[in-house]
């Protein structure tokens, strides 16, 4: 069994990798476990250097790579990592050491920053989401972990980011003003969506979120019913509100209760699905694609039903 570390510095807050490179050797040799470690904090570089990692072992080798840094960290992996999924035995691990870290919060209970029950963590069988779209060169196709976010929340994103980059807030108090500015412009998106039952939505919306997995922002449970295994993405689409009404049903919003409020039901469409198409209505719009941004045309996504394996360490009890 081979394990692979892949380390991003600047994921977070720009963290030293010196103490987690020495823990994760040591851990190692404790461990009698050969380790590999590649530091990059280049945009695409851990999708690089697993496609020539993966590119150079011989066929069939056991492997476990871990993505040390945020969830766009991890989504650089696995897409780095897919091509491989028919040639090697592959494994993929998470090291939250970024700023939202959302999807190991899926795994409740579970430390993914000890790096001994890492290195002794079993396989579970997750979903992923497939998306396609169209490039300047042709079709693309790439792959989701755990949310996609259209609008608000991914303008929040945008705008936390431009503030962390500012140099004078970080972490939560850095989203909270995201989410205050945004929440003064108030651009939202104006889309059509088509689901695989042949329904159609369209017309302006305060967000669209699409997950896999539950949480966006560090922790704001948008999709509370979302499951990482049941062959399916929630779909979330809160209309076109008011200010008012949408900071009434925030703090609900954010622990994923709001779905029994009757005030929420009158402003958001939820439901679950197998693909789904987006087009937005008027040119391009901002797509955040697992905390990563990007402006695209119309999208097409299709779950791919347990198509990782995902290692998750076990509990102080040995429950995988």
């Amino acid at each position: 069994m081979k394990n692979l570390f892949v380390v991003n510095p600047a994921a977070g807050k720009a963290m030293d990798p010196e103490p987690l490179i020495q823990k994760i050797q040591q851990t190692g040799n404790e461990m009698d476990l050969p380790v590999q470690i590649h530091v990059t904090d280049e945009p695409g570089g851990s999708e690089h250097v697993v496609q020539k990692y993966l590119a150079s072992i011989p066929v069939r080798e056991s492997v476990r790579i871990f993505a040390a840094g945020g969830d766009g960290t991890l989504n650089e992996v696995i897409n780095g990592a897919y091509p491989f999924f028919s040639i090697h035995q592959i494994h993929v691990g998470c090291i939250p050491t970024g700023t939202g870290n959302d999807f190991v919060r899926n795994f409740p209970g579970r430390d993914f920053l000890d790096m001994e029950r890492q290195l002794s963590a079993e396989s579970r069988q997750v979903d992923l989401i497939q998306y396609q779209y169209k490039t300047a060169v042709g079709e693309a196709s790439r792959y989701c972990v755990n949310m996609f976010n259209i609008g608000f929340d991914c303008d929040v994103v945008h705008r936390t980011s431009q503030i962390k980059n500012g140099h004078f807030l970080h972490g939560s108090m850095a989203y909270l003003v995201g989410i205050l500015v945004t929440l003064i412009k108030k651009e939202g998106a104006d889309l059509t969506i088509q689901f695989d039952d042949g329904s159609i939505h369209s017309g302006k919306v305060l967000m669209m979120s699409t997950g896999n997995g539950c949480y966006c922002g560090g922790g704001i449970k948008g999709i509370p019913r979302a499951l990482v295994d049941d062959g399916e993405m929630d779909i979330s689409i809160v209309k076109d509100a008011t200010r008012r009404r949408f900071m009434q049903l925030f703090p609900k919003y954010a622990k994923g209760i709001h779905l029994e409020d009757h005030r929420a039901q009158e402003i958001l469409t939820y439901r679950q699905c197998k693909w789904a198409i987006v087009t937005p209505n008027r040119g391009t719009m901002r797509l955040c694609t697992d905390g990563e941004i990007q402006e695209t045309g119309t999208i097409e996504l299709m779950v791919k039903p347990k198509a990782l394996s995902f290692l998750v360490p076990k509990t102080e009890g040995g429950q995988v």
